[in-house]
């Protein structure tokens, strides 16, 4: 009958350790930056969601988007501070997400283009992600 020695059995909680020790970091650092991409996926969703109302002249209203800490909001209006709050739709980001930049996208009636066009920033402590608009109201990232 083979027996284990004390030394091995330490060695092999050490080299455990160890790897679980230098695992959970990279994890962490790789779930921080799938949600800030699932964020920008989310963003460039509620912006196509909004143009897309607007080209479709839904409720024969301008449709857009309010960014604000780490809240994006889908509107009806002609801007945020008199929009029809019956309307909205409220996407939040997972916290240590944040937005800056652009805070409003609006698109008009009929074409969906914007004249809010500009740079929109999602970041985290690991990552940051820009997103373009262009005044054709199209998002690049």
């Amino acid at each position: 009958m083979k027996a284990y020695t004390l030394i091995e059995i330490i060695l092999s909680i050490s080299l455990f350790s160890l790897i679980i020790g230098l695992s959970v970091p990279v994890y962490n650092d790789y779930q921080k930056r799938a949600e800030i991409e699932s964020a920008a996926e989310l963003t460039a969703v509620s912006l196509t969601s909004a143009q897309q109302s607007a080209r479709g002249m839904e409720q024969d209203s301008q449709w857009g988007v309010h960014f604000s800490g780490n809240t994006a909001t889908i509107f009806k209006g002609n801007n945020f501070a008199t929009r029809d709050t019956n309307e909205d739709v409220v996407y939040t980001l997972n916290s240590g997400n944040n937005y800056s930049g652009l805070s409003d996208v609006i698109f008009e009636k009929l074409s969906g283009n914007t004249l809010n066009s500009g740079i929109l920033t999602i970041s985290n402590n690991t990552k940051t992600v820009n997103l373009t608009i262009n005044d054709k109201g199209s998002v690049l990232y």
